[in-house]
């Protein structure tokens, strides 16, 4: 702890800085293995009416972070992942995914910025994860309206165990890796039965991430 007391003046000022280190993170971690919701809020705001809310929030698999918005009163949110990994959903008003990324430090993706008003949601992929939680104060609890109609109450256990299944098979590791795979087959049966075009790569060598091609004009494959 830091203290610095004013000449002449009852007031004291604590706390100038705070560390974040792997053993804050060990011991947010600890408490959220212990809660029924798998996960645990460490606050670094001292009042819930601190403008400016910033949180760490430890969260294990299979935790439920039911899909929400900030809307009346409008809130951006921000949140950089420490550790870990997770997936993060934008969805529509039926509840369409929209968008999907999934946060993993090591691989240098780090974080993500929502606007007001977006839909959203997460899905922890890996033990340990803990992010760092940035958004406008005063704290005010979601109102209904701000939850998703189309998603399972956090009470409904079965529903919520289905919904994450579903998340799981549409933005986990594996799901998104169908995805990016069923994405690149199309393009590939697309120029395999191209007249103008073809694949540099003979199937059984082909990327996902690359797909190369030709044309049969060496003058519009200079261009």
């Amino acid at each position: 702890e830091i203290a610095s007391c004013l000449v002449g003046s009852e007031m004291c000022i604590r706390d100038r800085m705070k560390i974040i280190n792997e053993q804050l993170l060990d011991e947010t971690q600890a408490k959220a293995l212990q809660s029924p919701r798998l996960r645990m809020n460490y606050n670094f705001h001292e009042k819930l009416d601190d403008p400016i809310n910033r949180l760490l929030n430890a969260m294990e698999p299979g935790t439920y972070l039911r899909p929400h918005r900030h809307l009346n009163p409008a809130k951006d949110e921000i949140f950089l992942l420490l550790r870990g990994k997770v997936a993060v959903f934008l969805f529509d008003e039926e509840g369409n995914i929209t968008e999907k990324t999934i946060l993993n430090p090591k691989e240098g993706a780090y974080g993500a910025e929502i606007k007001a008003g977006i839909w959203h949601g997460l899905l922890v992929l890996e033990s340990g994860s803990v992010i760092y939680e940035i958004k406008q104060g005063p704290f005010a609890p979601l109102a209904p309206e701000n939850l998703a109609p189309w998603s399972p109450e956090a009470e409904d256990t079965e529903g919520v165990k289905k919904y994450l299944e579903w998340l799981e098979s549409q933005g986990g590791v594996p799901g998104m890796e169908r995805i990016k795979h069923g994405k690149a087959q199309m393009l590939y049966d697309t120029l395999d039965n191209s007249k103008l075009l073809h694949c540099v790569a003979e199937p059984g060598s082909r990327s996902d991430m690359n797909v190369t091609f030709r044309s049969d004009s060496d003058e519009m494959d200079a261009k």
